[in-house]
């Protein structure tokens, strides 16, 4: 099994260890073979993080579905096709809670919610935050292509620069 990197951005985000300030990666397996990834430059939205509770907060973390790349274009169409970018320009994380390396929140996809829980680390400037998304609660119709489609569980990955982070004591 080889696993795919499909960088949203619920997406929702993309970010690389040497300068952008947030990203969104989304890991995607095929069956029967090959992977691939998705991502989203940018971040918009704001991250609190609470100095009295020790806790991150926002109501709204986002990323434009109609910015999503996987590096050729006719897929990245069919990407855009699949999150229903002309409808949806919005991939959004919102209410979202987060302490001592766990968190939840509500993702809004494609006029689909789902309550997701996740987990986050940080490592020098950088805050990871990891979940899986189940194409299945999200009722999507998984795209196939010569019979090759997605696996029904995509990873995704989160990095938001904490310089970015309001800080409130």
């Amino acid at each position: 099994m080889v696993k795919i990197k499909f960088g949203l951005s619920l997406l929702i985000l993309f970010f690389s260890w040497s300068g952008f300030c947030a990203q969104v990666l989304l890991d995607v397996t095929l069956s029967p073979v090959g992977s691939f990834e998705i991502r989203s430059e940018s971040i918009g939205g704001k991250l609190t993080y609470m100095d009295s509770e020790k806790r991150y907060l926002t109501k709204r973390l986002f990323v434009r579905s109609g910015e999503l790349t996987s590096g050729i274009e006719l897929r990245d169409q069919h990407i855009h096709k699949f999150f229903k970018s002309d409808d949806f320009p919005y991939i959004e994380l919102k209410n979202v809670e987060a302490k001592n390396g766990r968190g939840t929140g509500e993702l809004h996809v494609a006029g689909q919610k789902q309550k997701i829980e996740f987990t986050y680390s940080i490592k020098d400037d950088l805050l990871l935050a990891e979940f899986d998304l189940n194409l299945d609660d999200l009722k999507f119709e998984v795209p196939s292509f010569m019979g090759i489609r997605p696996k029904k569980e995509i990873g995704v990955k989160v990095y938001y620069e904490l310089s970015r982070v309001l800080r409130l004591k």
